[in-house]
This record gives structure tokens, C-alpha cells and sequence, in this order.
């Protein structure tokens, strides 16, 4: 069940859409999968106005070492780090 909540940017205007931590590219879907990607845990509710040219949301880009932490912290089992991948 979806619940409209605030903006976790602005706090004021209801959620509308859902803003990926760790970035939704090509490249990160073909290594860690669509599902992974998707995860609740990797997005934050936000609305249009916020999320539209990511207005005030550098905070809100997330590193691959966080989303592997992350996942980590999840009991998630991942494939190795992507060759870009600058952690541990």
C-alpha cells in the first residue's frame, strides 16, 4: 500500500515521486540488477518540484561504497565492485 507523504527534500509539498541515493544508470542496472536498484532502501520519497533538476539534492547522491554498505548492512550478497568502483 502507498501512503503520500512529505517531501523528504522540502518537507512541504506531498511526495510524487521517488528519488534514487544511488544513481539509476545504465551501467549501474547491468551490474547490480533492476531489483537491487529499485530497492526501497535506495530511494527517498520527494516531490516533482524538488526532484526536477535535482534541485537542492546534491545531499541526496548516494556513492556505490554507500549503496554497498548499504546492502551489506541488508545481508545482501553482491557481485564484485564495478571497475569505477573507489571504496574499502
Amino acid at each position: 500500500m502507498n501512503y503520500i507523504v512529505p517531501c523528504y527534500v522540502c518537507g512541504v509539498n506531498p511526495s510524487t515521486q521517488g528519488h534514487h541515493l544511488f544513481a539509476q544508470k545504465k551501467a549501474h542496472i547491468k551490474h547490480y540488477g533492476k531489483k537491487l536498484i529499485e530497492s526501497d532502501w535506495n530511494k527517498i520519497p520527494v516531490c516533482e518540484h524538488c526532484h526536477t533538476g535535482h534541485l537542492n539534492m546534491s545531499s541526496y547522491v548516494m556513492s556505490e561504497r554507500w549503496f554497498r554498505n548499504e546492502a551489506k548492512n541488508r545481508g545482501i550478497e553482491l557481485p564484485k565492485p564495478m571497475k569505477s568502483y573507489k571504496g574499502d
